[in-house]
């Protein structure tokens, strides 16, 4: 590792437009839509989207949608910044053997320089860190380091993780490390990256865990099921409170989970029990929708025969289609009219699966996202669901020349990388969301009326696009969709 330390010389904020880098753009011939960009994540603070495309990596400004910085240094896979500042890391698609997936360099973007090229064991899956810590996590393991000196603190051995599941708090304080546990399939660890030791051990699905995520200060933790129906929020360190959510009724695979700022409208932070004050979370997956919840009320008691419960028997649902059918106009009737006098008429497994659907914490707004057209073109894109994730991911994976990279399956792609950010009213929320083209999205929401509406698109890709244009209907036009405060 470098001996000068990642974090030293470079905490300098990324420059305006004008004053970046500026590289010529070489459109590929023939790439559709979406095609040239790998993957993408958010910053810490959501101020800013790093693209990993098959040229180098771009960073985009959340508030203008406008490119600030831009490097054309060969297919990359990932790249994860450090807040707002210089420091970034990126990783391969392994187009040539300095930017393999086992190797991990830190760059500096202010001086254009490597501060260190890391080598591993296995292909690296995904990339997290803050102030304080850069996690790396393998297949089979996760690697600690201290961000100062990029020495190794701790190794964690994990069950088989393919598609790089984990999340770490952005409070250098805390550094809270979430990772899938050997104990349970479904089941997550909390690691103290500080202080080096297991906080504790949940059992949060029945299924294998698909996506998770930490609030800042590491009180709370969301996880997604490989199935997708149920989301939980626990609350740390302890685990023994949740809230659970209702995703669907159908199968889905949970792209991205995202908690946004306080969402009580009364402006209180906590209730007198001390648990973390009431905050948004959101959920994207594969069907081409954003819900977003209000985290609010004091959670529950759930020990882990009540998940068992709760999970079977909704997860019964799909393998019953003519007892669903069946039962259409009765479940018409529970949500006109209630579920006493329908509910009485019900047998007693489908009136427990009933009511385990419709009890939970509905979403409180529903995005849909752009669905690419079949002529790629840009408006087009701007009407209607979302790319398929197989099909975007595998293509764009396929598109890299000679490359030794062998596209994972389980790679989730860009379609449904998503976050929240403050709006302009205490009930308001911006959904920032990317679809399957590299159309990054921005929509404003009223969490307690459930407006939604599409104020500002770009595109992210190496195709076509170069800031946000206003209105829903993807022209220059006299929308009014306020620009985003910082996160």
């Amino acid at each position: 590792p470098h001996s000068g330390g990642a974090a030293r010389g470079a905490t300098r904020v990324l420059h305006p437009p004008a004053t970046m880098q500026s590289l010529g753009r070489k459109d590929l011939a023939g790439a559709k839509p979406g095609e040239a960009v790998l993957s993408c994540s958010f910053n810490q603070d959501r101020s800013c989207l790093a693209v990993a495309t098959r040229r180098g990596f771009k960073i985009y400004s959340c508030d203008t949608g406008t490119c600030v910085y831009d490097d054309d240094m060969g297919a990359v896979r990932i790249v994860e910044m450090l807040f707002c500042t210089s420091l970034l890391v990126v990783v391969g698609a392994g187009d040539t053997p300095e930017l393999s997936p086992r190797r991990l360099k830190v760059l500096n973007t202010s001086n254009h320089t490597c501060i260190a090229d890391l080598t591993f064991v296995t292909s690296i899956l995904a990339v997290r860190l803050n102030r304080a810590r850069l996690v790396v996590v393998e297949e089979r393991r996760a690697v600690v380091h201290e961000l100062s000196t990029l020495c190794v603190q701790r190794t964690i051995d994990t069950v088989q993780n393919p598609r790089g599941v984990c999340a770490l708090s952005a409070d250098d304080d805390s550094s809270l490390l979430a990772l899938p546990a050997h104990a349970h399939a479904g089941s997550v660890v909390v690691h103290d990256c500080v202080n080096l030791h297991v906080v504790c051990e949940l059992q949060c699905h029945n299924s294998p865990v698909a996506a998770m995520a930490l609030t800042r200060d590491g009180a709370m933790l969301a996880t997604a099921s490989a199935k997708g129906t149920v989301i939980r929020v626990h609350c740390l360190p302890r685990g023994d409170k949740v809230w659970s959510f209702r995703r669907g009724v159908v199968n889905a695979k949970v792209r991205t989970l995202a908690f946004g700022g306080e969402a009580s409208t009364t402006g209180e932070a906590s209730d007198d029990s001390g648990e973390p004050g009431a905050k948004l979370l959101a959920a994207s997956s594969e069907k081409g929708t954003v819900h977003v919840w209000r985290i609010e009320g004091p959670p529950r008691d759930k020990s882990e025969t009540d998940i068992d419960h709760e999970e079977r028997a909704f997860d019964e649902e799909p393998h019953h289609p003519r007892e669903c059918d069946a039962s259409h106009g009765v479940l018409s009737g529970v949500l006109k009219g209630g579920t006493k006098l329908v509910g009485g008429l019900l047998p007693s497994g489908l009136k427990r699966r009933v009511h385990d659907t419709w009890q939970p914490t509905r979403d409180a707004v529903t995005v849909h996202l752009p669905r690419p057209a079949n002529d790629g073109s840009i408006l087009d894109r701007a009407i209607g669901g979302v790319a398929s994730v197989a099909s975007t991911v595998t293509s764009a994976a396929a598109g890299i020349g000679n490359s030794r990279f062998k596209p994972n399956p389980e790679w989730p792609g860009i379609a449904g990388v998503c976050a929240l950010r403050d709006g302009s009213n205490p009930t308001e929320v911006h959904v920032v969301a990317v679809n399957g083209d590299g159309l990054m999205c921005e929509y404003g929401a009223d969490y307690v009326t459930g407006r939604v509406a599409l104020t500002r698109e770009c595109s992210v890709d190496d195709v076509d696009g170069a800031g946000f244009t206003r209105g829903g209907d993807g022209t220059n036009g006299d929308g009014d969709g306020a620009a985003v405060p910082g996160g």
